[in-house]
């Protein structure tokens, strides 16, 4: 909700919130019943939509507790359980996995690092975002090892193509948080990086 706000600040507009299920948010764009999406990347959003410069660094991560050994790739989950959240799709690890990656959904990341607490399975997908977030706040006691990157990129903003944005209008108040260090600021606060 923070960095919408920023964003409308350097936009010259009042941030609304609008909250959709996973699988409506596309529609929601496409329908114009919301002017922006952020966080996302193209192959994640279907839909024909403008995208904004990537500028948050996002990596997602495989988490394994203790309790079995650290993979050294991927291909060492084939077959096994992993924590995945619903709705989302994880294309780095359906290439490599194929039929053999065994989802294992829940409604969303904190719940996946609960039950990976909790040794409903030994693997989990977590942002690197999510996984920093709870170690600091110490929320749940996690026992894992070293996480595996999965994948790094920058995360972008869908905007309807006919929408009240325009999509030069965005890649210049991306420019400008980054440039006035508000993002950064923003991204500390939550130990994002």
């Amino acid at each position: 909700m923070e960095l919408g706000k920023l964003l409308a600040e350097h936009t010259h507009r009042e941030a609304k919130f609008v909250i959709r299920p996973r699988k409506r948010l596309a529609n929601s764009l496409e329908m114009n019943e919301a002017d922006i999406l952020c966080g996302y990347l193209p192959e994640w959003l279907p839909g024909n939509f403008d995208w904004s410069m990537g500028f948050v660094d996002v990596g997602d991560l495989l988490v394994t507790t203790l309790r079995v050994p650290a993979p050294s790739t991927i291909e060492d989950i084939a077959g096994l359980p992993v924590g995945t959240s619903m709705g989302f799709s994880y294309p780095e690890i359906e290439k490599i996995l194929g039929k053999r990656f065994v989802r294992d959904d829940s409604p969303g990341a904190e719940a996946n690092l609960r039950k990976l607490a909790a040794g409903r399975f030994n693997y989990a997908i977590i942002s690197l975002a999510t996984l920093n977030y709870h170690r600091r706040v110490n929320d749940i006691r996690l026992s894992i090892h070293p996480p595996l990157t999965i994948s790094k990129f920058k995360s972008q903003c869908a905007l309807p193509k006919n929408g009240n944005l325009r999509l030069s209008d965005i890649n210049k108040a991306i420019t400008d948080i980054q440039r006035d260090e508000s993002l950064e600021k923003l991204l500390k606060k939550y130990n994002y990086h």
